[in-house]
């Protein structure tokens, strides 16, 4: 599944783009970064 979705308002956006895919009220695109785990740790390229 490629959806981030919003447990209080129901908000969906595809986690891979950033861009919203619904929600009743008009919202900006999320941005997305590339993330890369390894071992315990947690990288994040801004």
């Amino acid at each position: 599944n490629s959806e981030l979705t919003c447990p209080w308002h129901g908000a969906k956006w595809d986690i891979k783009t950033g861009s919203l895919i619904s929600f009743p009220q008009k919202l900006k695109p999320l941005q997305s970064h590339k993330v890369l785990i390894e071992n315990d740790t947690l990288y994040l390229e801004m």
